[in-house]
């Protein structure tokens, strides 16, 4: 057991049970992970029958205090709302408590291949192909993202970073699309408009793809809309990604950081995080700095907010000067 991957676990499990039970859960999987999983079955060679044993019973001991209570809430929530206020009332209220209808029509895209998609959107219009990086996972939409010409992502970019929700004229083409290819079928139903936040999704996008890409698209941002940017930028890269720092790039960091400001900065981190600040200064600098947080009593998320926002600012600053490293993309260090 202490051989196998996470994903080769569950190779071996769906294995043992059959094209068709294996088939229709993988259809409750999202794709990064049904790709993981097929990469696993691919890659197993000789597995032993007490590995299989071994597989089934730790499935078996993991789910054995689980109940089925919950796996099917929103639809039976949605059922007993329809019955109770109405469809329209219903859809209402399940957009108020943050269960969105599901969009079956639209499932096959997490399913397709970057040059797939690819081809599927290319010669679309740029707001089509932002709707369809709204609807995808990070890595799919930054794969799907380098492959269009550099003015299109620019556009597309743009267009997703200002993306606030997704009416149901957009969903109904984006199917029209899909039905077209023979990819879908249109669901028949306009839904209800999809809520999104697309300068945080355009960030996780931005953060997916490789350093020289990211470059263009901000600053092609930055001049177009240099508040927009900043929004961008500022959800890329959070507080918490300093703990990716190594010692001596925290340690470098922390000189710059103003005394005061450390106080309400940790004070909204978890131990994890405090601990990186804590193992990283003089024994007597990490006690006082404990006191001064035991003390300190309760601060304004607005305070803790606005000491991270200029902790970050200090932290980016010296990674423009090189001195210390932010992260890595492409096998390249991001300074």
């Amino acid at each position: 057991m202490s051989d196998l991957s996470g994903p080769q676990r569950v190779a071996v499990f769906l294995m043992s049970l059959g094209e068709d039970a294996a088939a229709s859960i993988l259809q409750h999987i999202d794709s990064k992970e049904v790709q993981q999983v097929s990469q696993a079955m691919s890659d197993l060679k000789k597995i032993s029958w007490e590995q299989v044993d071994e597989v089934i019973d730790q499935f078996n001991e993991e789910v054995k205090n689980e109940t089925a209570f919950g796996i099917k809430a929103p639809d039976f929530t949605r059922k007993m709302l329809t019955s109770s206020l109405g469809e329209k009332q219903a859809q209402a209220m399940m957009d108020r408590i943050g269960t969105p209808q599901a969009r079956p029509s639209l499932e096959s895209l997490h399913w397709m291949d970057p040059r797939e998609l690819t081809e599927l959107v290319k010669n679309e219009n740029p707001q089509v192909i932002a709707t369809v990086l709204a609807l995808l996972d990070a890595d799919a939409s930054g794969a799907l993202l380098e492959r269009l010409d550099e003015s299109l992502a620019q556009n597309v970019l743009m267009r997703l970073a200002r993306i606030s929700e997704i009416p149901p004229a957009a969903i109904a083409e984006l199917e029209e699309l899909l039905n077209t290819r023979g990819i879908s079928e249109d669901s028949g139903d306009s839904g209800a408009p999809i809520q999104l936040k697309g300068t945080g999704q355009a960030a996780d996008v931005v953060n997916a793809i490789p350093a020289e890409l990211e470059e263009k698209l901000m600053d092609a941002m930055r001049e177009e809309d240099p508040d927009l940017a900043q929004q961008v930028e500022d959800l890329m890269f959070v507080f918490d990604n300093l703990s990716a720092l190594d010692d001596r790039g925290l340690q470098r960091l922390m000189r710059e950081i103003p005394q005061d400001l450390l106080v309400p900065a940790l004070k909204g981190t978890d131990v994890a995080m405090q601990n990186r600040f804590f193992n990283n200064m003089s024994k007597r600098a990490a006690e006082m700095l404990r006191d001064d947080l035991e003390v300190s009593g309760p601060i304004r998320l607005s305070e803790v907010e606005e000491a991270h926002k200029e902790i970050l600012a200090i932290a980016r600053r010296l990674s423009d000067e090189g001195t210390i490293s932010l992260g890595s993309k492409g096998g390249d260090e991001y300074v």
